[in-house]
């Protein structure tokens, strides 16, 4: 019976670098051994191709990022069980959706069943990482900001939902994959270079999948870049909706801010105060803690969890440069696509 890695993110822990780096160089780690499974998988040339979304929907209906042919997410989770009870020359294989972790928030009696279900078929290990709180809350309230064209909630309120205090109950969240799967098949791992393997994520996630980066390996470049603190409010409060090419208009109101603005002008505006950081902590820091203790050992835990190490003071984004991005905004809305900004 071959291993399966079951890698569930979290979301905005590197996983898209590991799932692009797994994706480019599939052919790579077959040779070591590793199958980086073709099912569930989303449409060729979209972000989503990388990553088995799909079958991670299976476990939390109500979302699917795309879909192979016209096939059903139960046809696609079916072939992907076949492919495993076959005989392989490969001793792994390795699915990874971060969406596999929200199943387990939104409906953690399903995760039981996906057990059972991963019974005798694979000898599985699921790979969780955990970021600290606070700079998780910005992370995806930034995802929310350059991905959903009504996502229009400022951070505050953001930090204040009920949706994002479920995803932060690292702990009862661990517990539900423990339970199912058991603690000795649950690797949870704290998301910080310090503690990757030679610093890097990708290798660290390949280390326990039994493999490794190669001189061979092709470089994908940078993931899921971040947009300047500037740049995120000034896009939540524009008008996003009608905007056919959402990517690409962000990335010019991105290439505006940062050839219009300078450094000191976009670090005033980061949303993550200390106040609001002080906030996110108070709730989950000592839970976050604990979990880091017990994950790294008490004379390994570095983090500082002190919000007063936060840069930024908010301040919203200046009345004579909001009307600038509004009139790109217009440009953009008007054409339909993406402006040009002169």
């Amino acid at each position: 019976m071959q291993k399966l890695i079951l890698h569930i993110g979290t979301q905005k822990t590197g996983t898209s670098a590991i799932q692009e780096v797994c994706s480019e160089n599939r052919d790579l780690l077959l040779k070591q051994g590793i199958n980086y499974s073709l099912f569930g998988r989303g449409p060729i040339d979209t972000p989503a191709h990388h990553a088995h979304h799909i079958l991670s929907h299976k476990w939390a209906p109500g979302w699917l990022s795309g879909r192979i042919e016209a096939e059903t997410t139960d046809q696609v989770w079916n072939k992907f069980i076949a492919s495993l009870e076959k005989h392989s020359t490969c001793h792994t294989t390795v699915i990874s959706s971060e969406h596999f972790y929200k199943a387990g928030v939104m409906m953690p009696q399903a995760i039981q069943t996906l057990s059972d279900e991963l019974d005798g078929k694979a000898d599985t290990t699921v790979v969780v990482y955990f970021r600290r709180p606070d700079t998780f809350s910005l992370s995806n309230w930034a995802h929310g900001i350059k991905t959903q064209k009504n996502f229009a909630m400022s951070f505050e309120d953001y930090c204040k939902s009920d949706g994002l205090n479920a995803l932060l109950s690292y702990q009862k969240n661990l517990e539900v994959w423990r339970k199912a799967f058991g603690a000795e098949n649950v690797v949870p791992k704290i998301f910080n270079k310090r503690y990757f393997k030679d610093g890097d994520i990708v290798r660290d996630f390949l280390s326990i999948a039994g493999g490794h980066v190669t001189s061979e390996f092709r470089d994908v470049g940078s993931v899921n870049v971040s947009l300047s603190p500037f740049t995120l409010n000034a896009l939540s409060c524009l008008d996003r909706s009608n905007i056919q090419n959402l990517g690409k208009f962000i990335d010019t109101i991105d290439s505006f801010v940062r050839d219009n603005f300078t450094k000191d002008d976009q670090k005033l505006s980061d949303p993550l105060t200390q106040e609001i950081a002080s906030d996110i902590l108070k709730q989950h820091g000592p839970a976050y803690m604990d979990l880091a203790r017990e994950i790294l050992g008490e004379a390994e835990v570095l983090e500082s969890l002190d919000p007063t190490l936060r840069n930024g003071t908010f301040e919203p984004v200046p009345e004579k440069w909001k009307a600038l991005l509004v009139d790109v905004w217009q440009a953009g809305n008007q054409a339909g696509r993406s402006p040009n900004v002169q």
